[in-house]
């Protein structure tokens, strides 16, 4: 009796076990779903403030271990990544039982050309590649350069696929009458031969950084007989760009680009090199007509460092005598050594200059003698 009651127990516990695993199925008889493939529905353009995906037509398929497929419902799967408050391409993920698919609509501001877009995409191509360029506003027309600079309506007009064989900036518009032009369209494609090498990226002396003065720029390439194209405006340079020849002087904040180009080799990489030109602190130039009124001031003034140094111009006609004469601009200097000073003396009317004026004047970082001094004594 005590074996019949153990082995009604083992069925009954079978039983139980085995309508478990008919109660978790998914209803795909054991079959391990492998992928989802969609068929992204036909509306595909959006205006801004455009509240629903139109999914009508959308379909989705799954394919599963055994080979089989079938029809998902729009309604088992969760649909997610459509924002309409801002223009631009969306992309929109599927997701069902743990699979994700993805395609793209686009939201364009009906009062706004849609920015072009380039097909291929930019990026980095080892052959020549012929570019189409579409806009999403029906009617637009669009125009683009090859040569770093920004497009206007003055600009090549697109009017068919754009060969691209050497490495290129290019940049689009869309216009269309009564609406405002589209945002730019920037695309760098880099074409490199694998077959061949790559000039070596330009060097800039001194390197890039935040100076207190004018700076002479000299730009170099280890890559002998290459030559050296920039630009001095934020456009990335091409052979069309100015040709480097000589000390580039910069004397304001400015972005430095080069590439180094040679026959027979791969454009070299981009050189950027941002000088930022302050001038001192980059604030305001304090102007004093006396040493005593200078002194007063920088007297009242926090210590520094040498990046974030004083501007201070002094207009007078003496300098007082050496740094240890009480009174002089050497002794101004002198007692605050704590408190730099991009010091600019150029329409001061000194001729002469004591020969110690400056000894021991460390916070002194940058100092602009005028042209009527004509001895040191």
């Amino acid at each position: 009796m005590k074996n019949a009651l153990k082995l009604l127990g083992v069925i009954t516990i079978a039983a139980a076990l085995m309508f478990a695993l008919v109660s978790c199925s998914d209803g795909s008889g054991g079959k391990d779903l492998v992928s989802i493939t969609v068929t992204p529905p036909t509306k595909t353009l959006y205006n801004i403030g455009d509240k629903t995906l139109d999914t009508s037509d959308m379909k989705i398929t799954a394919t599963y271990s055994d080979g089989s497929t079938e029809t998902v419902s729009i309604s088992a799967v969760n649909i997610s990544g459509f924002d309409s408050s801002t223009a631009g391409i969306k992309t929109i993920t599927v997701r069902y039982k743990g699979k994700s698919v993805f395609f793209t609509v686009t939201v364009i501001d009906p009062n706004t050309a849609a920015t072009p877009t380039a097909t291929p995409p930019a990026g980095t191509f080892t052959t020549a590649q012929s570019v189409t360029l579409t806009t999403a506003t029906t009617g637009a027309a669009i125009y683009y350069t090859t040569d770093g600079t920004n497009p206007t309506t003055a600009s090549t007009l697109y009017s068919a696929a754009i060969n691209i064989s050497a490495t290129t900036t290019l940049k689009a518009i869309a216009v269309k009458d009564g609406i405002n032009n589209s945002a730019l369209l920037t695309a760098v494609y880099t074409i490199n031969d694998p077959s061949l090498e790559t000039a070596a990226t330009p060097t800039a002396s001194p390197a890039a950084g935040t100076f207190t003065a004018a700076q002479s720029v000299t730009l170099s390439t280890a890559t002998p007989g290459a030559a050296i194209y920039y630009t001095l405006n934020e456009t990335d340079p091409t052979t069309e760009s100015t040709l480097y020849s000589d000390a580039i002087s910069i004397s304001a904040t400015t972005t430095v680009k080069a590439i180094a180009v040679k026959d027979g080799m791969n454009n070299s990489a981009l050189l950027t090199a941002v000088y930022t030109i302050s001038e001192g602190s980059g604030g305001s130039t304090d102007t004093f007509a006396s040493i005593a009124a200078f002194k007063t001031w920088l007297d009242a003034q926090p210590a520094n460092t040498a990046a974030t140094a004083y501007n201070v111009k002094l207009n007078v006609d003496d300098l007082g005598g050496n740094y240890d004469t009480t009174g002089s601009l050497g002794n101004a200097l002198d007692t605050n050594k704590t408190k730099y000073v991009y010091l600019d003396l150029s329409d001061s009317t000194i001729t002469t200059i004591p020969e110690y004026a400056f000894s021991w004047c460390t916070s002194i970082t940058i100092i602009t003698i005028p042209d009527s001094v004509t001895s040191k004594v």
